[in-house]
């Protein structure tokens, strides 16, 4: 990708948290990111039904259910979103507000789209790629998401990264300005 500094990316703390989550379970390549891999090594059941995936707490044990109906790649994603509900939120959103509903939701989202394309996997794959139409195509193939998927992370890499970079050189231009 033309033109972009290549700094150490500052990492959000979700970046953190799915990088320590997956390194204590001994996931370090993309290959590692399915569900069946992931459930077996934090200890979650994982079942596949004819309905649309979710996550429950049943007698102390958490399950993820996913819908059998679809694609690998989208289990995948809906694996992720429902993980993001079994590690970080808790009880049930049948009786919460709306908007703590979609607060839920919407962090559920953002920890799919970071735990299926994670950054300090991410980084590797892009590695010397020049071209974003050449990185998609491979965060794609790597972490076995749809395009549209790696379009996404792709693009909140380079955003984060634009923003470092900035904040880089308006600290250089402070720090070298004479009062």
């Amino acid at each position: 990708m033309k033109g972009v500094v290549l700094l150490k990316l500052w990492k959000t703390d979700l970046e953190n948290y799915i990088e320590n989550l997956y390194l204590s379970i001994d996931v370090f390549k993309p290959s590692q990111i399915d569900p069946e891999t992931v459930a077996a090594r934090l200890g979650i059941a994982l079942r596949y039904e004819a309905l649309p995936s979710k996550c429950l707490m049943i007698d102390g044990v958490c399950y993820i259910f996913l819908d059998e109906r679809l694609s690998d790649h989208e289990q995948k994603r809906y694996f992720c979103h429902e993980l993001c509900h079994a590690l970080l939120h808790v009880g049930s959103q049948r009786n919460m507000p709306l908007s703590f509903r979609q607060l839920q939701e919407w962090r559920a989202t953002n920890f799919m789209q970071q735990a299926c394309v994670p950054t300090f996997m991410l980084e590797k794959v892009i590695q010397g790629i020049r071209f974003e139409s050449h990185a998609v195509n491979a965060i794609a193939k790597a972490f076995s998401v749809e395009h549209d998927l790696a379009s996404k992370r792709l693009q909140q890499y380079l955003r984060m990264k634009k923003e470092q970079e900035f904040f880089y050189q308006m600290q250089q231009l402070l720090t070298n300005q004479k009062y």
